[in-house]
């Protein structure tokens, strides 16, 4: 429900507008299901950002729901982002850095 809240709000839709690379309007839903049934429960094969939070290693179930230059942001809480970081379809955008708290490209 936190999750949800967070895309409804004004504010955050106002800044992903200001700060898209893209044209057109900005869509933006939230799904809350695993990665593994996420084919069941939308109508759109592709998505421009698929975010996993602790949600296990789901890069093999994410990949093929990216866009083409599509951002998968994903924590390592189960290792993940060491399996997406060695996924062949896959570049490093950024990583947090914990002792800094930021992002570092």
């Amino acid at each position: 429900k936190k999750v949800q809240d967070v895309y409804d709000d004004e504010k955050t839709n106002e800044w992903i507008r200001e700060h898209k690379h893209y044209e057109g309007e900005t869509s933006i839903k939230f799904i809350n299901t695993s990665y593994g049934a996420l084919h069941k429960k939308i109508k759109t094969n592709k998505f421009d950002l698929l975010i996993s939070l602790s949600a296990g290693i789901i890069t093999k179930h994410c990949v093929p729901f990216l866009e083409e230059d599509g951002i998968f942001f994903v924590n390592d809480s189960h290792s993940d982002a060491k399996v997406a970081f060695l996924h062949p379809s896959l570049k490093l955008l950024a990583y947090y850095d914990d002792t800094e708290e930021l992002f570092k490209t």
